[in-house]
């Protein structure tokens, strides 16, 4: 099992592109990604972050 497998075991990927291509790169050694959240909560603190306080 890599990292990709155990991600995916445990429900942390929604979607994959080139997915057999990614494998070969686990394969292969070690693989930088981006992980990304919602935007939702982004969106909340970074409008808490620019306004102004009370």
């Amino acid at each position: 099992m890599n990292a990709l497998d155990l991600l995916k075991e445990r429900g942390f990927v929604k979607q994959i592109t080139f997915e057999d291509e990614l494998y070969e790169a686990f394969d292969k050694g070690m693989v930088s990604f981006y992980v990304g959240f919602g935007s939702w909560p982004w969106r909340t603190c970074r409008r808490r972050a620019t306004s102004p306080s009370r």
